[in-house]
């Protein structure tokens, strides 16, 4: 619902905190769908804070972090975290 109220106001950064805590699985498909679909069709940068590594592998275009590191390095620092 949070995620709908700011898009009401169409803006050109959306910034997401851990939009997938508390979210069955299937609905946190489905709103790494939407995530993609607004950056894809409506040009939106979206800033997206989340534990969940591979919610963000997956419909992120970009991982911060030094990119010359593999994701499996990437994945084990914040699995020890």
């Amino acid at each position: 619902m949070a995620i709908a109220r700011a898009l009401v106001t169409q803006p050109k950064l959306l910034v997401l905190d851990e939009p997938t805590e508390g979210i069955q699985p299937n609905v946190i498909t489905q709103i790494g769908e939407i995530i993609r679909s607004l950056v894809e069709e409506k040009g939106m940068t979206i800033l997206l804070v989340e534990q969940y590594v591979d919610f963000v592998r997956k419909f992120a275009h970009s991982f911060p972090g030094d990119e010359s590191r593999s994701f499996r390095c990437q994945r084990e620092y914040f699995r020890t975290r």
